[in-house]
């Protein structure tokens, strides 16, 4: 069988090697046959030889190429290798990238290391981001690897390559985050876990973290601790923390739920952090008297359960944070065996710069004494959750309300009132649209009937007679009689908006001017999600943008007068905006006609989404692939199965 034939260029490499074969042979042969002093070979004898000798000469011969032939096999790579290293590293310094400054390229680097630092759920990674970067080039290493700044963000993933981030951020500040439950993989008993599943596998994992970053404690600038368990983590947090700025340390879900289980008998960072402004325990205790509590312009607390102290304690401790932007406190439990004698009435405690302020499940004279106590400024947003039967407004507010000391309140021009489910409620005010005051009032209990929250709501904001528009959601006629919705409205004159949304038709056709004379000023109406017919919708708009007394027979555009009468003008506002929408009984004949009536009408008649059924969700389950342990149920997902006070 012939060769295949050869190449020019083949042909002429092979002539070479065999050359080169050949000197390196006869270098071998000469160096083995010895020579002088000067490295030159003896002269052998010509005279012929046995075959004996002829046969050994071969033998040698043949174990010379052999030489030779495994020393090009080995040097060959190493030589090219090295070269070809060398041509690649020239030609990737002529790339665009090389071409930046080194000061560019190391902030380029940082952009990469910051967008790191955000969790994403869906993105896991086995290596920090700036570890990847050093092993890219040389450059890139020596830019890496010289820039400190690189290495201060230790989070996650960073936590094998602790020492490594410690060594080579030098002396700049730390930004530490230990986040149990960002890891995917098997735990040591062989066990899957993932992000909602880790629990005690991490917290063994931050008992062996911890005690390498205590030594350098003094250099955190912020540091983060999640899913903790008690009695492991404190004693490493002990040393002083003079570059401290952010500290957060929240108790794994099941052990913060207990508020009686965990008293930490340590002080953090021995009450040295000069620098620290936010704060956030999640059943995690500090004394109220601790120096932590001091300057703080952000403070979160959640369940803590401060046994030894009072309110008065916790009102205190915000007398010394003058600068305080941001307070949440959430099932937070003061001891009721502290003598009450020991009041603050002598003393008003003015939190200026407050921006934000969320209550949610406290007792309700927790909640008097810091609507006593504090003074707010007017740009407040006030977030209040109520957990309990029977409570309402006056279990957040002392008696007398003056709401001029809460101008969140006091300043209310858009209001928002939703039932939630049966007996679940919620309000919320804004002052005007470009505006951030605002309230959020909330009971996420079972909570007291439709018709005495609209009464304590009546009763208890005297703002209504001031609101601008109002929205209604979730307010159906079978927990709301007519005759105390109409009252409602009559409470609110001044309305030139008003949204019914998920709303019974009833309510609807109250709108009718002359039926009940509601909303005189009613300029804007949306509709959303209601069983409104064409019949009533066509009622309502055409009583706003016509005389009062048109015929009850008319039943289109063509039959309505139109308005001529100054006092017409003078007892009601024509309706100029109607926004339709989710209402399935609404037909496009009736929006045409609508229009006809001098009113910028918006119409989508994209149906309600239809909720599964039961036999439907159980098909989708059944087909659905097997969640790995700690996956999110996926009907979960699109499905709000809980209402949550606070996101800390």
């Amino acid at each position: 069988m012939s060769s295949a034939p050869m190449c020019p260029i083949d042909k002429s490499l092979n002539d070479s090697l065999s050359t080169l074969l050949q000197s390196f042979c006869q270098q071998v042969y000469e160096y083995r046959r010895g020579g002088s002093a000067s490295g030159k070979p003896q002269s052998s004898s010509n005279a012929p030889g046995s075959v004996a000798d002829h046969q050994k000469k071969l033998d040698e011969e043949c174990d010379i190429l052999e030489l030779v032939r495994d020393f090009v096999l080995r040097a060959t790579p190493a030589c090219t290798a090295e070269r070809v290293a060398a041509l690649r590293n020239r030609r990737n310094e002529l790339s665009p990238i090389y071409r930046l400054p080194t000061e560019l390229l190391a902030l380029a680097f940082e952009f990469a290391v910051c967008d790191e630092a955000t969790p994403v759920p869906s993105r896991s990674r086995q290596r920090p981001v700036v570890v990847d970067l050093s092993h890219v080039s040389q450059r890139w290493r020596h830019v890496s690897v010289s820039t400190p700044k690189l290495w201060t963000n230790i989070c996650d993933s960073a936590q094998p390559f602790l020492d490594l981030f410690i060594a080579r951020s030098k002396t700049a500040s730390l930004t530490v985050t230990y986040t149990s439950g960002s890891f995917t993989g098997i735990a040591p008993d062989g066990s899957m876990y993932s992000i909602a599943a880790i629990t005690h596998f991490d917290a063994v994992n931050a008992a062996g973290f911890l005690p390498l970053l205590a030594p350098h404690i003094d250099r955190c600038r912020s540091l983060t601790l999640q899913e903790l368990r008690p009695g492991g983590f404190e004693r490493f947090l002990l040393a002083p923390a003079p570059r401290l700025e952010v500290f957060h340390a929240e108790l794994n879900n099941d052990c913060a739920m207990e508020l009686d289980t965990f008293i930490s008998l340590h002080t953090f960072f021995g009450g040295q952090t000069p620098l620290l402004r936010d704060l956030l325990l999640q059943g995690v205790y500090q004394p109220l008297t601790s120096p932590i509590y001091r300057n703080l312009t952000r403070l979160r607390l959640s369940y803590v359960h401060y046994q030894f102290f009072s309110i008065h304690h916790m009102l205190a401790a915000l007398a010394n944070c003058p600068s305080m932007e941001e307070l949440a406190l959430s099932r937070v439990a003061f001891s009721h065996m502290i003598d009450q004698s020991a009041s603050l009435s002598e003393t008003h405690i003015h939190l200026s710069h407050l921006r934000r302020l969320e209550l949610g499940h406290l007792e309700t004279p927790i909640m008097h004494d810091i609507f006593t106590f504090v003074s707010f400024p007017p740009f407040l947003q006030l977030n209040v959750t109520l957990f309990g039967d029977g409570k309402d407004i006056r279990s957040i507010f002392p008696l007398p309300v003056d709401f001029h000391a809460l101008p969140s309140i006091a300043f209310t021009r858009h209001l928002k009132l939703e039932i939630l489910g049966s007996t679940l409620w919620r309000i919320q005010g804004r002052a005007h649209d470009l505006s951030d005051t605002s309230f959020n009032l909330m009971n996420d209990s079972t909570g007291a009937p439709v018709e005495d929250i609209f009464s304590a709501v009546e009763r208890d904001l005297p703002i209504l007679s001031e609101i601008e528009s109002l929205a209604l959601k979730g307010i159906l006629d079978s927990s709301l009689s007519v005759p105390s919705f109409v009252r409602f409205l009559r409470r609110v004159p001044t309305i030139t908006s008003l949204t019914l949304e998920s709303c019974s038709p009833s309510f609807v056709n109250t709108l009718v001017e002359r039926s009940y004379s509601l909303c005189p000023l009613l300029t804007e109406l949306v509709i959303k999600a209601a069983d409104v017919t064409n019949a009533s919708l066509m009622d309502v708009v055409a009583s706003r943008t016509t005389a009062p007394n048109y015929p009850a027979s008319a039943t289109s555009p063509t039959d309505l007068p139109t308005p001529t009468s100054a006092s017409f003008a003078a007892e009601i506002t024509l309706l100029r905006k109607l926004e339709i929408s989710q209402c399935r009984f609404i037909t496009e004949p009736t929006v045409r006609a609508l229009k006809r009536l001098s009113v910028d009408v918006i119409w989508d008649p994209t149906p309600i989404p239809r909720r599964p059924t039961i036999s439907e969700l159980t098909r989708i389950v059944a087909s659905a692939p097997p969640i790995l342990l700690g996956d999110r149920d996926p009907l979960e997902a699109d499905l709000d199965l809980s209402y949550h006070d606070f996101h800390f």
